[in-house]
């Protein structure tokens, strides 16, 4: 059996479209309709720009060297002494391997390490179990970004 071998670094703006398509099959993996996932076109699409905005905190996890997850902390939040997460992807393949876990624990790292006290993660309602086992609590249900007439769960983890 291959040793997997993870490592979580610093994003290069020209990975900008691997992002867009692993976040385009992370998102599907959920079972959402074609349609349904059209209306997530803009939050899951990530340009070049966006990695070079200093607002964002982009990293990905490599698995054997290619990318096969990211995540993004957004530092720009409503609320004094916390950041947001605002995507954590898994290759689907590669969910269900604990990359998701070591992923999220890097995002604490790097979240305390800008100083925050606190995460707010706006969750897809089929990762709320797993940002619960992390240890985050539900706060409430708020709208959804992308989709109207839709709720989300939003959570929030004491760092």
């Amino acid at each position: 059996m291959n040793q997997l071998e993870f490592e979580v670094r610093e994003v290069d703006p020209s990975e900008a479209p691997q992002l867009t398509q692993l976040a385009h099959l992370a998102k599907a993996y959920w079972g959402y309709s074609p349609g349904f996932m059209e209306a997530f076109d803009d939050e899951l699409t990530i340009s070049a720009d966006d990695l070079n905005n200093d607002r964002y905190v982009f990293r990905v996890g490599t698995c054997n060297g290619k990318i096969c997850s990211f995540y993004t902390l957004d530092k720009e939040s409503e609320t004094d002494g916390s950041i947001e997460m605002s995507a954590l992807f898994v290759e689907p393949t590669a969910i269900g391997k604990g990359l998701g876990q070591r992923l999220f624990e890097h995002s604490v790292q790097e979240a305390k390490n800008l100083g925050a006290s606190i995460m707010m993660i706006h969750s897809d309602p089929y990762a709320e179990k797993f940002y619960t086992k992390m240890g985050a609590e539900k706060v409430q249900d708020v709208p959804s970004r992308s989709v109207d007439d839709r709720t989300i769960p939003l959570l929030k983890y004491e760092l």
